[in-house]
């Protein structure tokens, strides 16, 4: 609790929760981890293991802060109708950075990401996000704003930040491809439930 000068209580802020939305290979691993605690619980991908859009938001219900995702836009508008005072940012890479990453590991999922880089046009033209660039994650105070913006009741560790700033984490790629074919069935479920809701 805080104490105003003349000794009044004053509520801490709010805690809302937030769900951050990008296209993969957009450190959405790294800024899990980096948003994550055990005071504030961040997930990331959650919505690959979830049969359901009821699933996916229950989550919160269940001790959950936020979450970091790269196909839970599809779900936006139920997610906003759904997570009350849910906060939205989006992690914006150029599409053609995100093909080329993902064609590495032999991966040509053209016609998903686009589809998904026009969600991503939706939710910020609603006014529902705050944008971020992907390229802007170097820079200190991007992160700073960004840390405030979703965490605003946790001060922000400069040396926390610094540590993590030089820490490469990434998504174990062929683990998450056999996870993806794993779950084919059920995210293809979790996609006509998140398409209904919209209906």
């Amino acid at each position: 609790m805080l104490i105003l000068p003349d000794g009044a209580p004053r509520a801490p802020p709010p805690q809302r929760p937030f769900v951050v939305l990008a296209l993969p290979r957009s450190r959405t691993a790294w800024l899990a981890h980096w948003l994550h605690a055990l005071e504030h619980p961040v997930g990331h991908d959650i919505a690959i293991e979830c049969s359901n859009a009821e699933v996916f938001v229950r989550s919160f219900s269940f001790g959950m802060r936020g979450t970091v995702e790269t196909a839970a836009v599809e779900g936006w508008r139920r997610i906003a109708a759904e997570v009350p005072g849910v906060r939205f940012v989006t992690v914006r890479r150029p599409l053609r950075e995100v093909q080329e990453s993902l064609a590495k590991f032999g991966l040509d999922a053209t016609e998903e990401l686009e589809k998904r880089n026009a969600d991503l046009d939706e939710v910020e033209a609603a006014g529902l996000a705050e944008r971020i660039d992907f390229a802007d994650l170097v820079q200190r105070g991007c992160r700073k704003w960004f840390w405030r913006y979703l965490l605003p009741e946790v001060a922000f560790d400069p040396a926390r930040d610094a540590e993590y700033a030089g820490v490469n984490i990434q998504v174990d790629m062929p683990a998450r491809i056999a996870q993806l074919r794993r779950r084919a069935k059920w995210a293809q479920a979790l996609r006509k439930d998140l398409a209904d809701a919209a209906s």
